[in-house]
């Protein structure tokens, strides 16, 4: 049989689904189970430190990968312009205003 000490069925139902933040002790058949419905699980704290690191690592590489490509289409326009300018291709011309 099991039940929580000094608590009928009932009201066992009725706390447990209500109050998230019971701690309840648990009797069946002469072993204790200690029940805690509230709070993260130990060692949390370590994963969610890992997974900012490991997030902030892969937005390094994908901003870094990202700024290299941009760059270098930039450098590449910038010379195929000047290319074009010295072989007379193109011309710049200023206006008047």
């Amino acid at each position: 049989m099991i039940c929580i000490i000094g608590i009928p069925y009932d009201a066992r139902m009725f706390l447990w689904s209500v109050s998230s933040l019971i701690n309840a002790c648990v009797c069946c058949e002469n072993e204790f189970l200690t029940i805690k419905m509230a709070g993260a699980p130990p060692g949390t704290a370590k994963m969610i430190i890992k997974e900012i690191a490991i997030a902030s690592v892969l937005g390094f590489i994908c901003a870094g990968a990202w700024k290299y490509t941009y760059h270098y289409d930039l450098t590449k326009r910038t010379k195929s312009f000047y290319n074009m300018l010295e072989k007379g291709e193109i011309s710049v011309v200023v206006s008047e205003d």
